[in-house]
């Protein structure tokens, strides 16, 4: 049906510009359905239900090291880190080390509001990564979230390439967040097979703002096929439209979300 179609592209298992084949698996219903947005689609709060959908997948959606402190403070860099002197004269740094999902206190904030602005994650070595969870501030009195992104990536040898769904002829450009404090899921279809993955901020609420985790697992050993790219073209300008809101989100869907198959950290 159309729920469980729009179902799977919620979970990761398909994506919405492709589609594709699907196993379900029905089972015992939960309690209570969680009200998340992951790749375009929201599904709604809901209450019991006697039966829950789950899709069979590849399993490699290890969270990779953000929110663990696996990946140290001196791999992840940044184009440029918002500072300041509060009322008391405290002086405060919101630096890339800060990006890290779930963590308390700021976040990373850039400091100039531009297109060139980016946030880099080095893996240390390449990685097959599958998803990115993204959340704003997090603190009430700072309302700073990233709306839209783009993805580059590369390997030792690369030049940076943008990411491109599969048969795609442009970037993509992400839904990021709606507030500062939720999270929000975006899954790679195809995966991306990197070591260095940086974050182009596209839109922003008042500052471009975030922390984050990458999903994935290690790559293959046979086999490898490398997520479709294009070269990274020319800056972005400021007047093109990104009409994100009419154009990428796709009707709500109640009681056919999946739980969170996200296992811990992949060394």
């Amino acid at each position: 049906t159309a729920s469980v179609c729009k179902a799977a592209v919620h979970a990761g298992v398909v994506s919405n510009y492709l589609g594709g084949r699907i196993n379900v698996v029905i089972s015992k219903g939960i309690p209570l359905y969680v009200s998340t947005l992951a790749n375009n689609v929201s599904s709604k709060l809901g209450p019991l239900s006697a039966s829950l959908f789950t899709f069979k997948t590849s399993g490699c959606y290890g969270t990779l090291g953000m929110e663990s402190g696996i990946i140290g403070d001196g791999q992840i860099t940044a184009s440029s880190a918002l500072q300041w002197h509060d009322s008391s004269g405290q002086f405060h740094v919101w630096g890339p080390e800060k990006a890290r999902l779930k963590q308390q206190g700021s976040p990373w904030a850039a400091c100039l509001t531009d297109e060139h602005q980016w946030l880099q994650i080095d893996l240390k070595k390449e990685k097959r990564i599958t998803g990115i969870i993204t959340t704003g501030s997090t603190l009430g009195e700072y309302s700073f979230y990233i709306s839209a992104y783009r993805i580059l990536y590369r390997d030792d040898k690369q030049k940076w390439k943008m990411y491109r769904e599969a048969n795609g002829d442009q970037g993509k450009i992400f839904q990021g967040n709606a507030n500062n404090y939720q999270e929000v899921r975006n899954n790679f279809i195809p995966p991306i097979l990197a070591r260095y993955i940086r974050i182009i901020p596209v839109q922003w609420h008042q500052k471009a703002a975030l922390k984050v985790e990458l999903l994935g697992c290690q790559p293959a050993q046979l086999s490898l096929v490398r997520a479709p790219s294009q070269s990274v073209p020319p800056p972005l300008s400021t007047e093109i439209p990104l009409t994100l809101i009419e154009t990428t989100f796709t009707p709500d869907v109640k009681n056919t979300s999946v739980k969170s198959n996200v296992t811990k950290d992949v060394a």
